[in-house]
């Protein structure tokens, strides 16, 4: 008789929360792949618009290369998560610590970047109420 691992689990399984956290990142950075090749392609088709031939048509250029990079990078990015998602949830060995180290710098990155946002907005408050009060 052949038994099959599903059949011996089937009582001890239980509703496993880092499973659906995975396929929820997964799709969040997949989703994050389209908008940022979405993006990309705008930022691509603004460049061929832009004429090298004007004043500060190098400053734009150079602005639109930056964009790009970030895209790029981001889309980079989004690609190893989507991979490390795949990977985890088809139960591969690498895949547990590489997940849980893009977790740790998701993490850090959100943190970063909510820091930078209460910053960026509690100095605009401040600049507003400076400029109420004058």
């Amino acid at each position: 008789m052949l038994i099959s691992r599903f059949d011996t689990d089937v009582r001890k399984s239980r509703f496993a929360w880092w499973r659906m956290l995975t396929w929820i990142l997964l799709l969040a950075a997949a989703f994050g792949s389209v908008q940022y090749i979405r993006h990309a392609q705008a930022v691509w088709d603004a460049l061929q618009k832009v004429s090298p031939a004007g004043g500060d048509s190098q400053q734009i250029i150079a602005g639109l290369h930056a964009l790009l990079g970030w895209d790029i990078g981001y889309l980079i990015g989004a690609f190893v998560v989507v991979v490390a998602c795949a990977g985890c949830i088809l139960r591969q060995a690498w895949a547990r610590s590489v997940l849980r180290m893009v977790a740790l710098l998701l993490c850090v990155w959100v943190a970063y970047g909510g820091v930078m946002l209460w910053h960026h907005g509690r100095a605009s408050t401040l600049l507003r109420c400076r400029r109420d009060s004058s």
